[in-house]
């Protein structure tokens, strides 16, 4: 790409994500890396603190990585330590506050009054990038003055059409560490060796019992009624098929019955690229799941109260903007 000379003067820093989780810290960072590319900007986020040790994205900044990113860990060690899979997810959550409330009020809080003139907002709209969309008249100002850096606030800046232009180019800026690819690998080739077909399944659980009063809630005995759906209406053999779930709680086997069922223990961003490995997700109406299927293009099918809408599904063999999955800003 030829980066005209105004480009090379410009920096794009992601301030702040408004506390958001992998998936949605993910979707903005990813799209603002695709606006960047169009543009021939330079980006850095530092705000990717939590999820900072699994990539090998460079921080930009020596002092922001040492008292942020390389002090992550100690909030973590704070924390009193837990063996189940429910406590660990809750350990991780409850660092992440400590985490974002430090950046939030020694960092944030001071650039937000240094440079507003130079910060644009991500919320409470969605706010798409170039190429999908041409920079509203704020972006295009800053764009073509001479101030080196403009500061990305929220966790809504999306950019679909980005992120089918530069695909490849984002699946290699975004891979996981690879002690994390290694440990993925090794579990998907594991199960390849045993079984033709390979279904991620997603289910949420935690905070969605009580998110809009269960609205988006899918039991594991409901994802169970699910699997055998799946299976009917893809003509897919039982025998060759084997379901990896993934989800932030332990969930019971034996509602599945005599399904090929594995639980995969993972962090959140293992189930990630887990998920992202299989021939197709079944989960829940999240961003997580969306997440995992643009990473893997494959197929989101969305679990819902009332039920799949199988027919919407029956000729989707990769990645597409899914009207059922409503919590996701594409």
């Amino acid at each position: 790409m030829t980066k005209s000379n105004n480009s090379l003067k410009k920096n794009i820093v992601i301030l702040w994500h408004q506390r958001g989780k992998l998936a949605n810290q993910l979707w903005n960072f990813m799209s603002a890396y695709a606006y960047c590319l169009e543009k021939g900007y330079e980006l850095k986020n530092y705000c990717f603190y939590e999820y900072g040790r699994f990539f090998s994205i460079p921080v930009g900044n020596t002092l922001v990585n040492w008292l942020y990113f390389k002090t992550f860990p100690f909030y973590r060690s704070l924390l009193p330590k837990r063996q189940s899979h429910y406590w660990r997810q809750r350990t991780s959550e409850a660092s992440a506050f400590i985490g974002d409330s430090v950046y939030s009020y020694t960092f944030v809080w001071p650039m937000e009054k240094i440079h507003k003139s130079r910060i644009i907002r991500g919320y409470p709209h969605v706010h798409y990038l170039p190429p999908t969309q041409e920079s509203e008249p704020v972006l295009k100002r800053l764009e073509q003055d001479s101030g080196k850096t403009i500061y990305f606030y929220g966790w809504l800046f999306r950019n679909p059409v980005g992120l089918q232009k530069y695909r490849q180019n984002i699946l290699s800026y975004f891979q996981p560490v690879d002690r994390v690819q290694a440990k993925v690998q090794q579990f998907i080739r594991s199960l390849r060796s045993r079984y033709r077909n390979l279904v991620g399944v997603h289910i949420r659980q935690t905070d969605y019992r009580k998110f809009e009063a269960g609205r988006y809630y899918v039991s594991p005995q409901e994802t169970a009624i699910f699997a055998r759906q799946y299976l009917q209406h893809s003509k897919k053999a039982q025998s060759n098929t084997c379901f990896v779930i993934c989800s932030d709680e332990d969930v019971n086997l034996q509602c599945f019955g005599d399904l090929n069922v594995v639980h995969h223990y993972g962090n959140v961003i293992k189930d990630l690229f887990v998920l992202a490995s299989t021939d197709a997700i079944l989960g829940s109406n999240s961003s997580y799941g969306a997440l995992a299927s643009w990473y893997g293009n494959i197929p989101h099918i969305i679990m819902l109260k009332e039920g799949i809408d199988w027919n919407y599904y029956k000729d989707k063999h990769k990645y597409f903007e899914n009207k059922y999955n409503t919590v996701v800003h594409f």
